[in-house]
């Protein structure tokens, strides 16, 4: 049995369903430069590496 590979990116939606947040919250977010993100193609993904840097962001904006 062979298990699913480790996913190292998500796609918009499926970082704001992670989040709980609205895709056009993704998308200010990048805008403003407090998410990173990649294109590839015409997508646009967010690697985990930018996730958790996103993460370390928003608990120091407390």
């Amino acid at each position: 049995m062979q298990t699913a590979p480790l996913k190292r990116a998500l796609t918009i939606e499926e970082f704001a369903e992670r989040w709980s947040i609205g895709r056009n919250s993704v998308y200010n977010a990048i805008a403003r430069g407090e998410l990173g993100s990649v294109k590839i193609g015409k997508r646009r993904v967010i690697t985990l590496e930018q996730e958790e840097a996103f993460r370390k962001r928003m608990e120091g904006k407390s």
